[in-house]
């Protein structure tokens, strides 16, 4: 009698063409927007569930909310056949519970600040401070548009001036400029005496804008990039839009923390945030255990802080193999070594030495030839 192996879980597919387009037509969040720039979306095989997934360093990560249900299982077969540690980043409350009940293990990142359009309004006793912010850049005489028209040329020199001021632009989760991804987007522009000082950019879907890109140049007037925030929550809720989400604000350091490295993460843009008086909503890190934890979210910040430049759409290469054809590096060693701690469960047995072939047949539940 030969031991059953368990049934393996179908692989997660890369969604390409209608697939995909149905899938972003169909996301749970606008920031999916990021496949334009070399975020890639997962699906099962009846595509009705799947996640939008980048890599860092040596784990795949899951962004976000998934599309249907948290598919934890096939996500952690999927990374396992590729060489790489499954990582949830960013996730729901729900999706985290789901984590933790299979045995994951869950930190909470920060809180993601979301704006109901339906309620939301800046004449409210205590948003004086964004009111006040506001009539300073109106004085001061921005002037603020939107449209398809964009004048390129003059975003990418503030786009420069920002990042030289600002160390280089972020990667990973957070957009880059790039010409055909902006296209994508919806755009405020603020000009000053005809002069562009300042943009932002929104990924949008019908339920949803996130912001992306918030770029000013050094003389910028005080209040120019609430106006603009302002601005686009008025024009979202004008097309019927839900909710508008201001993206994530990193958790604070406890004290001890802080006052030992005298630093707190993006104090200055948690306040900006906060004068909308958005809703905040916790978002969450999850991975199979600690290691793998702790090595994704340093994979990440890496990623976040050191990026590879973006990738144009138009020269993206959508892979011809699909992920059941993945062959990781950790695999392929097995094969060509079986003496060096390998698993015969998951080596072809026609590529062990013949002592061991009745081993991995035992174990793998196939019946050796006759």
């Amino acid at each position: 009698m030969f031991l059953q192996a368990k049934p393996r879980l179908p692989l997660l597919q890369e969604a390409t063409g209608a697939s995909r387009d149905r899938a972003l037509a169909h996301a749970p969040q606008a920031e999916w927007g990021l496949v334009h720039q070399g975020a890639k979306v997962l699906l099962t095989s009846d595509q009705n569930a799947g996640w939008l997934t980048l890599t860092a360093g040596p784990c795949l990560v899951a962004l976000g909310l998934p599309l249907g249900r948290a598919g934890l299982q096939e996500l952690f077969h999927t990374a396992n056949v590729a060489g790489r540690r499954p990582l949830l980043y960013k996730c729901d409350r729900a999706t985290a519970l789901t984590a933790r009940q299979n045995k994951w293990r869950v930190v909470r990142l920060g809180q993601e600040a979301m704006l109901d359009l339906a309620e939301w309004s800046q004449e409210r006793p205590s948003r004086r401070q964004l009111r006040r912010k506001i009539r300073t850049a109106e004085k001061a005489g921005i002037r603020v548009s939107t449209g398809s028209d964009l004048p390129l040329a003059e975003m990418e020199a503030v786009n420069r001036v920002w990042s030289e001021r600002h160390g280089g632009e972020k990667g990973f989760s957070m957009g880059r400029f790039e010409p055909t991804y902006l296209r994508r987007q919806r755009t405020f522009l603020a000009h000053l005496e005809g002069r562009l000082v300042a943009f932002a950019t929104f990924h949008a879907t019908q339920e949803e804008w996130t912001l992306d890109l918030m770029r000013h140049v050094e003389d910028t007037p005080s209040g120019t990039m609430h106006l603009l925030i302002a601005a686009a929550a008025s024009k979202a809720r004008a097309e019927g839009c839900a909710r508008l989400s201001l993206a994530a604000i990193p958790r604070p350091l406890p004290d001890w923390a802080s006052r030992l490295t005298r630093w707190q993460p993006c104090l200055g843009l948690a306040q900006f945030k906060k004068s909308f008086g958005p809703v905040l909503v916790p978002r969450y890190a999850a991975a199979p255990d600690v290691p793998s934890l702790v090595m994704g979210l340093l994979a990440v910040a890496l990623a976040i802080h050191r990026p590879q430049p973006p990738i144009p759409e138009s020269e993206m290469r959508d892979p011809a193999l699909p992920a059941a054809r993945l062959r990781s590096r950790r695999l392929e060693r097995r094969r060509r070594w079986p003496h060096f701690g390998f698993d015969p469960a998951r080596v072809p047995c026609d590529a062990q030495p013949a002592k061991l072939r009745p081993v991995a047949f035992l174990l793998s539940g196939r019946r050796p030839p006759s």
